[in-house]
């Protein structure tokens, strides 16, 4: 949804996650889809450099990705523990570190992080927030 209002106003878009077949479903008149995992920091920063390359630099970015475990804190596995923290702490910190240095040199840019209602609110599941 976010990507067709944004699209609707013409900027090309970077749309990538795990299941690339979830990006290629809206048709979209200048997307790049590729299938990256907000986790893996060199998969990240090489799409957001093939973006620029092909489009110049980025104008915004939106973080968007993360989990959330249902169990207790206390009966969570630690390797759990482990990729919500990852997906949900270091996915932002790879997104924005893949275009911030365009940003920076262009003058502009616009980061947008959804967050996690965990970290708003007090919860016997959030690894963060409590």
């Amino acid at each position: 949804m976010t990507a067709r209002l944004f699209s609707a106003r013409g900027p090309p878009l970077l749309l990538h996650a795990r299941r690339r077949e979830r990006l290629e479903g809206p048709a979209l008149p200048r997307p790049l889809c590729r299938r990256v995992a907000v986790t893996d920091r060199v998969a990240v920063e090489e799409a957001a450099c093939e973006m620029e390359k092909r489009f110049g630099s980025t104008d915004a970015i939106i973080n968007n990705a993360g989990m959330m475990l249902l169990s207790r804190i206390a009966d969570q596995p630690v390797d759990e523990r482990d990729r919500m923290i990852g997906l949900s702490i270091k996915g932002v910190l790879y997104g924005t570190r893949g275009v911030l240095p365009g940003m920076l040199s262009g003058g502009n840019g616009t980061l947008v992080d959804v967050s996690s209602l965990a970290g708003l609110e007090r919860s016997p599941q959030a690894v963060y927030g409590w």
